[in-house]
C-alpha cells in the first residue's frame, strides 16, 4: 500500500501541521485534501482533522486505510462518531484522552507530541537564576501567577525558550486534552524543569505523582524558584532527562506513529 499524509488547507500555517506533518512525517507524500478521495489501496493519515473534514475521511475509508492524529481537536468527536465508518484508527495525543474518547473508534493509539525540531537545543544559555515563562496561547491560559512572563508561541520567538529554565504549564478545562508540547520542549532545553497541576492529567501521566513541582506541593512559582540548585531541582532535572531519552524523544515518537501506519 502507499501512504499519504493530508490535511486541511486551512491549517497550513499551524504549528501542529509543522511538527507533524512536515518534520515528524517529513518522508510520506503529501496528498491535498481535495484529492485525497480519488486514492484506493492506500494508507492516509489525516492531521488534526476539522469538522468539514469527516465526511471526506468517511469516504476514504471504505477504499483506504485511514488514520486521524487528532491533536487537539476534540469538539465534534462525540457528534461524529455514529457517522464514521469502521475502517479509521485514532491516535490521540495522551493516554488520558484515549481513555476519554476510545470507545468511539475500534482501533485506538497514543502517539505524544514531540518537539519543535527548529529550535536550537544546543544554544542553551546556562541560566544561573531561576527564570519563568507561559509560552503558549492565551486563550488556553489559566492565570494564577502574576510574576511569569507570558509570551505567545511563533517560528519568529522560539529561541527565547532558551533564556528560561523553569515552564509553566497551564490550560482552561476545554484543552484539558491537548498535546504535551510543552513537556516535550521543556525536557529537550538542559537544567529545564516544569510547573503545573496535578489536574493537568496527560502531562502528569508522564511526569509521574513524584514529580516535585506541581502546584499542589509547590503553591506558588516563588517556592519553585527558592528551590533552585538544591537536591529537589536536581529530582525534577532527572525527571525530564529521562523523559526527553526516553518518552518524548523525536526519534521514538516518529518510530511509534509509523509503525502505526505501516502495520
Amino acid at each position: 500500500m502507499n501512504i499519504f499524509k493530508t490535511w486541511n488547507a486551512k491549517l497550513n500555517n499551524y504549528a501542529s501541521v509543522e511538527l507533524r506533518g512536515n518534520q515528524l512525517l517529513n518522508h510520506i507524500p503529501y496528498i491535498s485534501m481535495k484529492d485525497v478521495d480519488k486514492l484506493t489501496d492506500s494508507r492516509i493519515i489525516f492531521i488534526k482533522p476539522l469538522k468539514e473534514d469527516y465526511l471526506t475521511i468517511n469516504k476514504c475509508s471504505y477504499k483506504n486505510k485511514v488514520f486521524i492524529d487528532i491533536l487537539d481537536d476534540f469538539s465534534n468527536i462525540r457528534e461524529l462518531v455514529n457517522t464514521l465508518h469502521n475502517n479509521i484508527t485514532a491516535i490521540w495525543p495522551s493516554y488520558y484522552a484515549l481513555s476519554t474518547f476510545k470507545m468511539f473508534f475500534d482501533r485506538n493509539y497514543v502517539v505524544y507530541h514531540q518537539a519543535d525540531q527548529r529550535l536550537s537545543y544546543s544554544s542553551y544559555n546556562n541560566i544561573t537564576k531561576p527564570n519563568a515563562i507561559y509560552y503558549g496561547s492565551v486563550h488556553k491560559y489559566r492565570k494564577m501567577f502574576n510574576n511569569i512572563k507570558c509570551i505567545s508561541p511563533s517560528k519568529n520567538n522560539l529561541s527565547i525558550l532558551t533564556n528560561y529554565n523553569i515552564h509553566y504549564i497551564s490550560r482552561t478545562s476545554p484543552y484539558r486534552y491537548d498535546p504535551v508540547t510543552k513537556l516535550s520542549t521543556a525536557s529537550k532545553i538542559p537544567n529545564t524543569v516544569v510547573y503545573l497541576s496535578l489536574s493537568d492529567v496527560g502531562y502528569a501521566e508522564i511526569l509521574g505523582q513524584e514529580y516535585p513541582f506541581y502546584i499542589e506541593k509547590f503553591k506558588s512559582i516563588e517556592d519553585v524558584k527558592a528551590s533552585f540548585n538544591t537536591a529537589i531541582w536536581y529530582k525534577a532535572i532527572k525527571r525530564m532527562r529521562f523523559i526527553n531519552d526516553n518518552v518524548l524523544n523525536f526519534n521514538l515518537i516518529q518510530s511509534q506513529i509509523l509503525n502505526i501506519i505501516n502495520n
